[in-house]
């Protein structure tokens, strides 16, 4: 069962970068897969003594099982009732016969999200060039439509300081703040039969409180849950109130249906990807990201560098179906008797035809 979480933000958050310079913390302008699985995952740790018949070790076993308890994807972002994904890396069909597009192909590339409804368009294969120029066509000096900005980064000035001889240091740190009326959101695919959904639910809640990604001991990453999550094509009268008396976010959650009900051998990868294994006749088009950092463990209260490894990004196509799992990436000098380190690697794909 799919459902649509959406969060709500209301403080910075630090989302960390792998690529940053000398003294600097850069910041990722969304939130990914592995991210989100880690906070969960933590959450479950801290209560896990609450919930009955319940073992994380086991838990985390399933997740390189046929049928794993869930699979969540990386964020997306959605502007009032606008939703947005991270743009396709394939290029679109028209684009090599129709010369009208050509002043708009170098920042096509550029872009980073795609509005649902083109998305829609895209995977059917029916984006036509009118669709794309609202990416790049504004009116009254207003930002274009399709392309609003979402989100500020600003970066602050700290220092450290040797408790032993006082000296300091300066670095810097990237705070990412969501614009308004925008909030991200990600897709569950639920299927637990050891862990109850409002379990899950509750999970969410707590990192919501403890805060999700970098710098959460200084109050970044704090949010709430927008709504209740809906279950897509689920009965409409168990909605949220406020989307049922909104027509256009009632006619976008019955849109995602379709997308994500859409019949195609050809997949879109809508979180990271560690593949078990995988052929040149499996990737159409991609992208590799590397994904590195330290860890903090809510259960050891241990915090160490982890491996580093590279995976497919958000918005690489694939020729069918691959298979993913969960990477141990603890660290060769892991205390004795700590628990291992994993990445989530599973797949959340959308059909999309090629």
């Amino acid at each position: 069962m799919k459902y649509l979480v959406e969060l709500q933000f209301d403080h910075a958050v630090h989302f960390g970068s792998s690529i940053a310079g000398f003294g600097i913390e850069d910041v990722d302008e969304t939130c990914h897969s592995d991210t989100l699985f880690s906070g969960i995952i933590n959450q479950l740790a801290a209560i896990e003594h609450l919930i009955s018949d319940f073992s994380l070790k086991n838990f985390l076993q399933e997740f390189n099982s046929p049928t794993p308890p869930f699979r969540i994807s990386s964020f997306g972002v959605v502007k009032g009732v606008d939703y947005f994904l991270p743009k396709p890396l394939i290029e679109p069909d028209f684009f090599a016969c129709d010369s009208s597009v050509n002043k708009y192909k170098k920042d096509f590339k550029k872009l980073k999200w795609v509005h649902l409804e083109d998305f829609h368009k895209w995977q059917k294969k029916s984006l036509s060039s009118d669709d794309i120029k609202g990416y790049f066509v504004s009116y009254d000096n207003e930002p274009p439509p399709k392309s609003p900005p979402f989100s500020k980064i600003h970066t602050k000035v700290q220092h450290i300081q040797d408790r032993e001889t006082d000296a300091t240091q300066i670095y810097h740190t990237g705070q990412l703040f969501y614009g308004e009326r925008v909030y991200p959101f990600f897709f569950v695919d639920f299927n637990s039969k050891s862990l109850s959904w409002e379990w899950f639910v509750e999970a969410l809640r707590l990192i919501g409180i403890s805060g999700l990604g970098g710098r959460r001991s200084t109050g970044y990453g704090k949010f709430c849950l927008r709504y209740e999550p809906i279950l897509i094509g689920g009965d409409e009268s168990a909605w949220p109130k406020k989307v049922c008396e909104s027509n256009q976010h009632t006619k976008a959650i019955t849109l995602w249906s379709n997308v994500l009900n859409h019949q195609s051998e050809g997949q879109y990868l809508f979180s990271l990807l560690a593949p078990k294994a995988l052929s040149e006749n499996d990737c159409f088009v991609y992208n590799l990201i590397i994904r590195k950092g330290w860890f903090f463990s809510n259960s050891s209260f241990c915090q160490m560098k982890r491996k580093t490894v590279y995976m497919f990004s958000e918005g690489s196509i694939f020729y069918r179906n691959v298979e993913g799992g969960l990477i141990n990436i603890s660290p060769d000098e892991l205390p004795e008797n700590h628990h291992d380190i994993y990445r989530y690697g599973l797949p959340f794909t959308i059909p999309f035809s090629i």
